[in-house]
């Protein structure tokens, strides 16, 4: 159904979305603590993901309810792109390759985390959504993006928080259910969630926000057993946590900035938590950094993986990493979306050996067709063609595997 490719490389040291121009900006928070103990040397790709239905879409953030991986994505389009929903999921399975679409109507995936009559919306309504993250074996939560694409004079865009059920069967289907139109307002203070949410190793979720007025990311925690109630939130305000919400902050208020989206998990390897995402400044890097503490300070940032640009004018978003495929921590599965909705995945299988894997989400649509059977990929200045048949030249065409010494 996609193309399968093989290939091992040298790494140096790991919705539509808008980029933003590289500035100077006033104020870089302190994120910088130290170099990051990260040491990845060797890049394999692995492979495409496929689902058991036909699929476009994008994102694709992993979450686990109990022992059920939910993978939870953006804009999906169904029936040869004949039908779109503004978010879905899938369940993940034992070969990161494969994800299977549950629940389905009329052999079709519904929107996961609904729009509503009742507050004025449209199936039109964008829906935005990161990480299911669980408070049992059977109940938990994701945060959700509202973008008003209804109302023309007076959009009414923020975040909030739906409650997630998880069928209890061999076939899991999650239920998720709004708690209200949005409980953040955007433009006025972060919308958290929108870049990333964690389950901490605290009995605290975390909720990565950008906001409007800045390019600084915003974080917010709540207690795993009051994740229902908006009162029990606190907020970073870049020394120290705080009651009161964030409104209209400043830049040294943030925990990072630039940052697109990502996922952020602890290592058991490193004994740290790990930030994968990808940044706004359309340079196709995965970037890595690490940090004992969700709000920092973040340590300086390891670049993975540069990617390729499948369309011209087109730049990779939304690194995610997947630690479910190997809890020691020493490998790791990580996903990028190259448009139009095309998933290119990198998977570790230790951290000094990190696996890729191209996703081509639109595989099946002959629009989408790869335009030849070679891609290539930039390194620090050494172009290496990945070939069909699984072998990587070098540049001199002796297409031995290619490892760091």
């Amino acid at each position: 159904m996609y193309a399968s490719l093989s290939y091992c490389l040298p790494v140096l040291s790991l919705a539509s979305t808008v980029f933003a121009t590289p500035y100077e900006p006033t104020h870089i928070p302190e994120k910088r603590a130290s170099a990051s103990p990260l040491n990845v040397t060797s890049v394999e790709f692995i492979g495409n993901v496929t689902s058991n239905v036909y699929t476009a879409r994008d994102l694709g953030f992993s979450g686990a309810i109990g022992n059920t991986t939910i993978l939870t994505y953006g804009d999906s389009f169904w029936g040869n792109d004949a039908g779109l929903v503004r978010n879905s999921w899938g369940i993940a399975t034992d070969d990161p390759l494969t994800v299977v679409d549950n629940g389905l109507i009329n052999g079709e995936p519904h929107q996961f985390v609904p729009w509503e009559a009742a507050w004025g919306e449209l199936n039109t309504e964008g829906m935005g959504i990161t990480t299911v993250l669980g408070v049992d074996d059977t109940n938990g939560i994701v945060f959700f993006y509202r973008l008003d694409t209804v109302t023309d004079n007076d959009p009414q865009n923020g975040a909030g928080v739906a409650t997630v059920t998880l069928s209890a069967d061999n076939s899991p289907v999650p239920n998720a259910t709004r708690l209200a139109d949005y409980w953040w307002e955007a433009g006025t203070e972060p919308t958290y969630g929108d870049v990333a949410a964690l389950k901490g190793n605290d009995d605290y979720f975390y909720a990565y926000g950008h906001y409007d007025g800045n390019a600084g990311v915003y974080l917010t925690k709540v207690p795993i057993d009051g994740a229902t109630d908006l009162n029990q939130y606190q907020y970073w305000n870049g020394q120290s946590w705080q009651d009161d919400r964030l409104m209209n902050p400043s830049l040294n208020m943030s925990v990072g900035w630039e940052i697109n989206q990502g996922q952020v998990n602890w290592s058991n390897y490193y004994n740290c938590y790990v930030f994968i995402y990808v940044d706004n400044f359309a340079d196709n890097l995965v970037q890595a950094m690490t940090s004992t503490a969700p709000e920092g300070p973040w340590s300086e940032s390891v670049t993975v993986f540069k990617a390729t640009p499948l369309q011209e004018n087109n730049f990779i978003y939304a690194g995610i990493g997947h630690p479910q495929f190997d809890t020691s921590g020493k490998t790791l599965v990580i996903t990028y979306t190259n448009p139009p909705n095309v998933v290119q995945a990198i998977k570790a299988l230790t951290f000094d050996f990190i696996c890729i894997a191209i996703v081509d989400v639109r595989a099946w649509n002959p629009a989408y067709t790869l335009d030849s059977n070679t891609l290539s990929m930039t390194l620090d200045d050494d172009d290496f063609d990945l070939k069909r048949d699984g072998k990587l030249n070098d540049g001199d065409g002796d297409g031995r595997r290619q490892e760091l010494a």
